[in-house]
């Protein structure tokens, strides 16, 4: 794919956080946005062929998004907007949002 296709689909799940992260009050909405990028940005790095002409959708692209989604987290973690599933007893799984 173009990379500028990538980076639309790489934006995709990161862009998800941008509302609640904004919501918070503590995170200016062009630094979110800004990492998004750079982060979508890094995937396509990683997954682009020689020549820089195409992206190839693979474990070079996904992972880079996967470590976003975990990053971003971190950042919902960190200012108290996420849950828990689990009690701790046997871990815990922390995902971004309140319910």
């Amino acid at each position: 794919m173009s990379p500028d296709l990538a980076h639309e689909i790489g934006s995709r799940p990161l862009l998800g956080f941008s509302r609640m992260l904004e919501r918070s009050n503590s995170i200016d909405a062009a630094v979110v946005a800004h990492w998004i990028d750079a982060l979508t940005r890094n995937a396509v790095a990683c997954a682009q062929s020689e020549d820089q002409a195409l992206v190839h959708k693979g474990k070079g692209f996904d992972d880079p998004i996967d470590s976003g989604i975990a990053a971003l987290t971190c950042v919902a973690y960190a200012l108290g907007h996420h849950h828990l599933f689990g009690d701790g007893t046997d871990g815990a799984i922390v995902g971004p949002g309140r319910f």
